[in-house]
């Protein structure tokens, strides 16, 4: 084969360390630590070589090998898009260029296929970062450094030296032009949706390129989609996502898993996207994707941004005040990333059919009778229409096959937790993970209808009911039986009236609350709110979601949803979400501390004089950890007795995503002590508390009524008793 051009990792570590700043720093951290700086240069070497790589053209070819036949045995195809080549090529030939590849993380093959896919197109291998837990695969860990792994701390807290140091190791593959390839989720994602952006390593990428801009012209970052017909790790991540721990990466380990390799994963989808050019967005960091207005000036000062001062001490690798890079333009590359990776995720058959299982099917029939091959393939059809009309990506495949097809082949490679009989019914198995594992699936797709969804959810929840006649069934046949089929149910039969401003008023609420869960809402969104809203409202029109639409977009003027097929499936797609924040502020309502209680309760001295006139005001502790895990179990005991519509909600990287988010509002103080602890108070903040569970709760498909609510924080209360000391705060 072709001699891949390699730089020796070696000779990297040696200029590191001659580096004047690495110098500077050494001699600092001696003198701090007061220890012969020979003694911190000696670590820092250790340091550099936990790090790095040793690409070599040996362990290249060892690893091309080994993970060409792992792709011929997993795969029937691999789906690259047309054009894949032609625009790497464009980056790659551009002189005093660095080349960033940013996949979406769903799997660890991600990162075994993408650098095998660089090479065998002929381009030059990427240094990957990999998290430190590779390092306890022994040999394996060995020929993964010498293909290009460098590897990195899950976190540089309390370790300055190694903070520079690899900051400084990042800085020269740039300065080299070396292509660089990392996770911007950081982690895989266990359920199926892209992850919000973690724009740590984006720094590092981006302050030596404004830092070094006399050395390199540009930084090209090209935003790569994959998705899988059948995950790896698919059942792993649901149990995961119902508390059971992930496996660790170790050898024996990874001999177990190796029963994987004997079943077929149907198609793996790669889709290369248009490089993001970092010159370009320093100039115009407010540029929006076709079809969008950015903010407005008055907006963008508002607007929320990274923190870039992390690490500027005296000393560091980063500038004066902490960073090189423009804040604004940080915000906007992460935002940017995420949205092109999601934009151009290919949706496949399994999420099709997971999606449609999970949405739009009754699944008592699922697990007793069987649904009708016949009734699963049209909507299977519906729904691929629908994300093609969505601008949805879809395997060429099966972009235009017959539903019965697609149900065919999702259902063998779903099996055994899906089943298609000989007599032609599809089955699901009945278990909590079953339904977890489809959830992952139907995932794949909710990019595609979430703009929708924070609209028809925000209707139903708000818009005054107005009842008709039955008028037929708009963009498909009614689905019976899961929450969303029993709203399609009655399609026709019910309009909700809202006016636009109240309309704008729930729906920016909503997108805040769902932030976390679909970043294409993160803060850091430079495209106007306006320019969103009217975009989506004229979507919802065209799917037959909107009855009418008024002349003018005056917030006195009124819109009337309609309850069709389409409007009720985008809805769905978001209620378990809504859930989620549901029962993790319910939880936080168990924990707030009573009048009765509050001699009992600790005193913060720095709230001595609340909002309401009190001298004290009571307070109650809970680690993050702690309170996540009590949300979790009491989501699934609400679920067991049918106080919880969803199953999904009790994911812990739901429950994650809630609580962060509540953090972020303001709703949970947070202390480091050293674990990281809320601090929950009964005042001033309590009314702030309770509206927003109330507001929550009627954003839910099935509101719970004051007796109901009751008895939900009642039965949390008795699961957390056990493990915990609660209030008895009424609500």
């Amino acid at each position: 084969g072709n001699q891949i051009p390699v730089t020796p990792g070696g000779r990297r570590l040696v200029a590191i360390l001659a580096q004047p700043q690495v110098q500077l720093m050494m001699s600092q951290i001696a003198k701090e630590q007061n220890v012969d700086k020979r003694s911190v240069e000696q670590r820092a070497d250790k340091i550099l070589r936990q790090i790095g790589d040793t690409i070599n053209q040996r362990d290249m070819r060892t690893a091309g090998t080994i993970v060409r036949k792992i792709f011929q045995q997993l795969y029937e195809r691999i789906n690259i898009n047309p054009d894949a080549y032609d625009i790497l090529f464009k980056a790659f030939r551009k002189p005093r260029t660095c080349v960033v590849v940013i996949p979406a993380h769903r799997s660890y093959i991600d990162f075994l296929f993408l650098g095998y896919m660089l090479l065998t197109f002929g381009f030059p291998a990427p240094h990957a970062a990999s998290g430190e837990d590779f390092l306890r695969l022994g040999p394996l860990s060995n020929v993964l450094r010498g293909s290009g792994a460098f590897f990195m701390r899950r976190t540089f807290r309390g370790d300055r030296l190694y903070s520079g140091l690899f900051k400084e190791y990042v800085r020269h593959l740039v300065r080299d032009s070396q292509c660089i390839e990392f996770f911007i989720e950081g982690l895989r994602s266990r359920t199926g949706k892209t992850i919000a952006p973690k724009v740590g390593f984006v720094k590092m990428i981006t302050d030596a390129f404004f830092e070094k801009q006399e050395e390199v012209d540009d930084v090209l970052i090209v935003p790569i989609s994959l998705s899988y017909d059948k995950l790896l790790e698919g059942n792993v991540y649901a149990n995961e996502l119902l508390g059971i721990p992930k496996p660790k990466e170790t050898i024996p380990n990874l001999i177990k898993s190796a029963s994987v390799l004997k079943d077929k994963y149907g198609a793996l989808n790669i889709v290369v996207g248009e490089p993001i050019s970092v010159a370009a967005m320093a100039k115009d960091p407010y540029a929006v994707p076709d079809g969008c207005t950015p903010l407005a000036p008055a907006d963008r000062k508002a607007l929320k941004l990274p923190n870039n001062n992390a690490g500027g001490s005296k000393g560091s690798t980063t500038g004066p005040s902490g960073s090189y890079t423009p804040p604004r333009v940080l915000a906007s590359l992460g935002w940017r990333i995420t949205y092109d990776i999601q934009k151009n995720l290919v949706v496949t058959p399994t999420a099709i059919l997971a999606a449609v299982l999970m949405s739009m099917v009754d699944h008592s029939k699922l697990r007793v009778s069987g649904a009708p091959l016949s009734l699963v393939a049209g909507h299977v059809e519906w729904l691929r229409t629908a994300v093609l009309r969505k601008g949805g990506q879809m395997d060429t495949h099966f972009a235009s096959r017959d539903g019965t097809e697609i149900v065919s082949y999702a259902a063998r490679l779903l099996s055994p937790n899906v089943t298609l009989s000989s007599l032609s019914a599809i089955y699901i198995e009945e278990s909590v993970a079953t339904k977890m594992l489809l959830n992952i699936y139907a995932n794949q797709l909710i990019h595609v209808f979430a703009d929708e969804a924070i609209l028809c959810v925000a209707a139903f929840a708000f818009g005054r009911e107005q009842q008709l006649e039955q008028v037929g069934t708009g963009t498909g046949a009614p689905a019976t039986g899961s929450a969303a089929g029993a709203m399609v149910a009655e399609q026709g039969s019910v309009d909700f009236c809202i006016s636009m401003g109240d309309l704008k008023k729930r729906a920016k609420r909503l997108q805040i609350l769902m932030s976390n869960e679909l970043p294409n809402f993160q803060p850091t969104s430079p495209i106007a709110f306006e320019s969103w809203f009217g975009n989506t409202l004229q979507s919802l029109k065209e799917d037959g979601a909107i009855a009418h639409m008024p002349l003018s977009d005056a917030n006195d003027e009124e819109l009337r949803f309609r309850m069709c097929q389409f409007s009720a499936f985008a809805a769905h797609q978001l209620y378990c979400y809504v859930e989620s924040m549901f029962v993790t502020l319910a939880s936080i309502m168990v924990f707030i501390p009573s009048d009765v209680n509050v001699n009992e309760a600790t005193t913060d001295p720095n709230h001595a004089k609340a909002a309401t006139g009190t001298a004290n005001v009571a307070t109650t502790k809970i680690q993050d950890a702690q309170l996540q895990k009590l949300a979790h179990e009491g989501a699934l005991e609400l679920f067991r007795k049918k106080l919880l519509d969803y199953v999904q909600c009790s994911s812990k990287e739901n429950i994650k995503n809630c609580v962060g988010k509540l953090e972020e509002l303001g709703y949970l103080a947070r202390e480091v002590s050293p674990a990281v602890t809320f601090v929950v108070r009964r005042t001033p903040s309590y009314e702030d508390l309770r509206a927003c569970f109330e507001e929550v709760n009627a954003m839910r498909w099935r509101p719970s009524g004051p007796a109901e609510l009751e008895k939900i924080v009642t039965e949390l209360r008795q699961v957390f008793a056990a493990k915990v000391a609660v209030s008895n705060t009424k609500l």
